[in-house]
């Protein structure tokens, strides 16, 4: 896409106001997902060390990867807009439990919640992505919209861990869990502003087939050797992920000596390279994308 027609796509983009919403609201979850993730990472170390982090994070993550494969299709059974409030509300009270779990000392609440805020971003995610056709008046709002909800999430995975940084330094976690349940909330009234004019075509067709496309996609990854190679370096990606976000917090507590502040600080830094490589992907076109990926893969290969 020419670069002056993505940037007049981005000026129609933020002339829809339910776009707006839908992104500030996008932002908001994003946001929320990721000071979690720090108040959580640092509660956990203070609880049992690096062993506990680890714990945390499979606790967080382990049920979202269970439904992931069919969370793409829970939203089709009802209009998106409410679904994405039910799920920004279920947020929030997890976050909110979360905030008096940790005061009141319940450990096991704190873990217990933090399995139910990855459901809720899990969930969120696809259901956002599939209610934009229906807020796009044109074929160039929907280009710009998509656009930037990757940018948008990456300034959320800044923003957050920035937030709870600051946070942290000057209370406790459970002001971090606290700011997070305002942020999820948020999302959630600006999503009642939302007033989508009718079902598109491609939202009425994900209803009927949701199931069938589920079954579909696993399919071609049986019949198509490069799209298994494909998924199987996107799950690598995300198990070197993981395995970051725990060696960040060990670092800063053991290798840095640092504080709980600078968890949130150093996770930061992923938004920062995040944003920069929205930017890129803006500007690459169409072509042999494989080198870029493979790219792509070394580098995050190589930060721990």
């Amino acid at each position: 896409m020419p670069r002056r027609s993505r940037t007049l796509g981005l000026g129609a983009a933020a002339r829809n106001r339910d776009l707006g919403l839908v992104q500030l609201a996008w932002g908001g979850s994003i946001s929320a997902e990721w000071a979690h993730f720090v108040a959580l990472s640092v509660f956990a170390y203070q609880d049992g060390g690096a062993a506990a982090v680890g714990l945390a994070g499979l606790i967080r993550l382990l049920p979202s990867a269970a439904i992931a494969p069919v969370a793409a299709s829970f939203g089709d059974h009802f209009r998106r807009e409410r679904f994405l409030i039910a799920v920004a509300l279920v947020g929030t009270a997890a976050l909110a439990g979360s905030a008096f779990a940790a005061s009141a000392g319940a450990d096991v609440v704190v873990y217990g919640a933090a399995a139910v805020v990855g459901i809720a971003t899990t969930l969120f995610r696809p259901a956002l992505q599939a209610l934009l056709p229906s807020l796009a008046r044109t074929p160039e709002e929907l280009i710009a919209s998509n656009g930037a909800t990757s940018t948008v999430e990456s300034l959320g995975t800044l923003a957050g861990p920035l937030l709870a940084g600051v946070l942290v330094a000057q209370a406790d976690v459970d002001v971090v869990f606290a700011a997070g349940a305002a942020l999820f909330l948020g999302a959630a009234v600006a999503l009642a502003r939302v007033r989508p004019e009718g079902r598109s075509i491609v939202e009425t067709a994900a209803e009927a087939e949701g199931h069938i496309q589920l079954l579909g996609g696993f399919r071609a990854l049986v019949r198509t050797p490069r799209a298994r190679l494909i998924a199987a370096l996107g799950v690598s990606q995300a198990f070197v992920r993981g395995c970051l976000n725990v060696l960040l917090v060990v670092a800063v507590f053991e290798l840095l000596h640092g504080d709980d502040a600078q968890v949130g600080y150093l996770t930061a830094a992923i938004g920062v390279g995040g944003l920069l490589g929205a930017f890129g992907a803006m500007m690459l076109k169409g072509g042999r994308l494989g080198g870029v990926f493979g790219l792509a893969l070394s580098g995050e290969c190589r930060s721990p």
